[in-house]
């Protein structure tokens, strides 16, 4: 009878052991945000509520090509948080083509952002 409680006692820690180790795995790698920014995407927020009031972005952009922006006065924190090396061009003209300042792929900037009319994101 002790040879059965022994036995048993020990089949009885390998199974915790097992489910233990099943618990405490890595969970599969998943995208990390950034501030309300997820990878792919390029973020504006404002510039004076930036992370000690509102870290939140007022706007965020996820495809490529160039979107006309509005209303955007004073300075603004831009978080280029694409990925494979894309880049985000802030623009003066309304159709993306005059871009005086490109942000890479993982950059930022606290810009003025008063005299950009439009941004182009680019592979």
């Amino acid at each position: 009878m002790k040879l059965l409680n022994f036995v048993g006692s020990r089949l009885l820690s390998l199974s915790g052991l097992l489910l233990l180790g099943m618990t405490t795995a890595t969970p599969p790698a998943q995208a990390i945000s950034l501030l309300g920014c997820s990878p792919g995407n390029v973020c504006i927020y404002r510039g004076d509520l930036y992370i000690f009031a509102y870290p939140i972005p007022g706007d965020i952009y996820y495809t490529y090509g160039f979107r006309r922006i509005y209303n955007k006065i004073g300075n603004y924190y831009v978080k280029n948080n694409q990925t494979g090396g894309a880049s985000v061009k802030l623009c003066t003209d309304l159709n993306g083509a005059v871009c005086p300042t490109t942000i890479p792929a993982g950059g930022e900037l606290y810009v003025n952002l008063t005299p950009i009319n439009s941004i182009n994101l680019v592979k």
